[in-house]
């Protein structure tokens, strides 16, 4: 009797969750990496093991002479084949020295690329998360991609954490998550 309750139960939720008159068909798409071997994503070769990273043994280092994170580098058709239309860019940071002021130069980056030429590119500041050094702080920020060019799924997509602040920042756990229509 009670594999027959259960069976019953299990059909009825089933069948109210099909039909659900829920309109929103967007949807959301993740690719993070933890700084482990990867080599599908740009700058795959400044990581370093360290003994401090968030997670695993591996951290993106960014710094003066290599101001690039991590990043994700994929066609728009490769993401999906919806309409994207926003990325929330997220990572773990950590800055190297204690901070006596406020940190300036930390970007969360989009681009987009086609046709031989740069179609967007913004640079979402991301130091105002971050209140003090030597320790992870999680900074994540929203970017929208919907208007001011059509999306071709030939175009690509570029993200990455951007260091211009002058100083040693490790990056870990990168995400980017696609919201599409």
């Amino acid at each position: 009797m009670k594999k027959i309750t259960l069976c019953l139960s299990s059909s009825v939720l089933l069948l109210l969750f099909s039909c659900n008159n829920n309109k929103d068909t967007s949807s959301k798409l993740i690719f993070s990496h933890n700084a482990e071997r990867d080599t599908t994503w740009i700058n795959q070769q400044f990581t370093q093991e360290v003994g401090n990273a968030h997670s695993g043994n591996r951290v993106s280092v960014t710094e003066p002479l290599i101001p690039y994170s991590l990043g994700l580098h994929k066609t728009l058709g490769a993401i999906s084949d919806k309409k994207i239309n926003s990325v929330i860019i997220s990572a773990w940071v950590y800055v190297s020295v204690e901070l006596s002021s406020p940190l300036k130069g930390l970007l969360l980056v989009a681009s987009i690329d086609g046709d031989s030429k740069n179609i967007y590119w913004t640079g979402i500041p991301a130091d105002n998360k971050i209140k003090k050094g030597k320790e992870w702080t999680f900074v994540s920020e929203e970017i929208p991609l919907n208007s001011g060019f059509d999306q071709k799924s030939n175009y690509t997509f570029t993200g990455y954490v951007l260091n211009n602040a002058k100083i040693k920042i490790l990056v870990d756990d990168v995400s980017f998550q696609f919201t599409t229509k």
